[in-house]
């Protein structure tokens, strides 16, 4: 009958009326994302390498290694040409261009061999190439490769109404290259603009439909060519964005968002987006405490893709190890990592000939990337979720008499299964791990149990799932016993 637990006074007699345990089912949130609080007491959830798609927790896409660039040095840039219909990597110093067939050739030599470099092309057949200290120009035309003569330190580079358009790293400044010429910088007034709202370097330049956003250290100015005499730009009297950029690697712009680390002379490090207006903050309390411990935010980049609808922001910090992703569609945050669950080592991605690719951190492969690919070219991915904290209103003791998950099953010839572990302490630590394997392939029955899964008043359960295949899990439940 079980234990007794406590007298109540009944509402309808004076007797004393015993009271047993009682079950009910509580819901576990294993469809979440990073939702965890200043300190784990609060919630330690978060999901990694997989995001919330229809209400499921599904896979974030694996890749595959398809060519490998040069003999070797650092991976530095990657981009799509569509005119041309190349794409162009920088590896150490050397310069490719890679066909649709991964034919690699070599087209040309920068003068430096590590360092961030950015990439745009006009349509005059130039592909415009920084490295932070010198502009080249590839004309594929023309199959030529020549540096520009420049008179100022370029960063960033953009291509906007026939101009090619740099920051001057070194000032205050930024400048237009002549009409649909990237070998010609003239150092006129009418070629010359100045970052006006605050004092400060130019850091980077960021077409954004029809605004230019020129970005500082400790500010951002909408600028937009309205075809003035002595200068074509105008800037915006409207607003300004209080914000700079601390990373122009971490700049990423497409699907009519602009996402950047930014920060300015009041406060940390943050994670701005705008859609062409004001930006917002992108963050959380727990975020915002994840940010404040990131020691080397300078060491960090930034790429979007869409993914089955929704338009990703992936942002890795290298040397603090670490990569968050931000689900413009969910809204939503969640992490991503390597093979070792260290950060993930996509460095640049590019969308060509209707599929992604991207260059990585460690190495100097081109690697395609999709959700088909179930695996880190043949290993295996980590993929986790811990669940917020399983409590009662009052806090009470609880028995969990079971866990049961529902997800998709028998879709893989392979051994798949999910591992099961708790915690009491706010996700601190864990003890042991309960694993349950999943039905073999063509046998679907989606209920999963795990009985006896413990007691107490403060429940965190990681959920991590094992295999080589997809997943897809809707939702789970735990029955317990006060």
């Amino acid at each position: 009958m079980g234990a007794l637990v406590g007298l109540s006074q009944s509402p309808h007699s004076g007797n004393a009326q015993l009271q047993f345990p009682t079950s009910q089912m509580l819901p576990l949130d294993i469809v979440g994302s990073n939702t965890y609080g200043r300190f784990a007491q609060i919630s330690p959830a978060r999901t990694i390498n997989m995001f919330i798609s229809d209400n499921s927790l599904v896979n974030l896409p694996g890749y595959k290694v398809v060519q490998q660039i040069g003999g070797g040095g650092e991976a530095r840039q990657l981009y799509p040409s569509t005119s041309y219909n190349h794409q162009i990597v920088v590896v150490g110093s050397t310069v490719y261009t890679i066909s649709p067939s991964y034919a690699v050739a070599e087209v040309g030599t920068l003068e430096t061999d590590t360092g961030d470099v950015y990439i745009a092309e006009n349509l005059a057949g130039q592909i415009a190439i920084s490295d932070g200290k010198d502009i080249y120009i590839f004309n594929w035309k023309l199959e030529t490769f020549t540096k520009a003569t420049i008179d100022f330190l370029p960063g960033t580079i953009a291509y906007q109404d026939t101009y090619f358009i740099a920051p001057d790293t070194s000032t205050n400044k930024w400048r237009l290259s002549g009409n649909n010429d990237g070998l010609d910088w003239p150092a006129s007034a009418s070629n010359v603009g100045e970052l006006q709202t605050k004092p400060g370097f130019s850091v980077a330049v960021v077409p954004v439909d029809r605004q230019l956003f020129v970005m500082g250290t400790n500010v951002t100015e909408p600028w937009q060519d309205v075809g003035a005499q002595l200068f074509p730009y105008q800037r915006s009297n409207y607003y300004s964005i209080d914000y700079g950029c601390l990373s122009p690697a971490t700049i990423a712009f497409g699907y009519g968002f602009l996402a950047w680390l930014a920060s300015n002379e009041k406060s940390g490090i943050s994670i701005m987006v705008s859609s062409g207006a004001q930006p917002k903050r992108l963050s959380t309390d727990g975020i915002d405490e994840e940010l404040s411990n990131i020691q080397f935010p300078k060491s960090s980049f930034g790429f979007m893709y869409r993914l089955n609808g929704h338009v990703l922001y992936q942002l890795t910090f290298t040397q603090d190890n670490k990569t968050y992703i931000y689900d413009f569609e969910t809204q939503k945050f969640f992490t991503a990592t390597d093979e070792n669950q260290n950060h993930h080592i996509a460095k640049r991605v590019s969308y060509f000939n209707g599929k992604y690719y991207f260059i990585s951190f460690n190495d100097n492969f081109l690697y395609e990337m999709d959700t088909n690919y179930t695996t880190y070219d043949g290993k295996q991915i980590p993929r986790a979720r811990v669940c917020s904290p399983l409590r009662t209103p009052l806090s009470d003791n609880f028995i969990v008499n079971n866990i049961t998950v529902t997800q998709s099953a028998g879709q893989s010839i392979g051994i798949q299964r999910i591992d099961l572990t708790k915690s009491i302490d706010g996700g601190v630590s864990y003890g042991n791990t309960v694993s349950q394997k999943m039905n073999a392939y063509g046998k679907r029955p989606n209920l999963f149990q795990f009985y006896n899964c413990g007691m107490s008043n403060n429940a965190v359960y990681q959920f991590r799932f094992l295999g080589d295949s997809q997943f897809c899990v809707n939702g789970a439940v735990a029955e317990i016993s006060v």
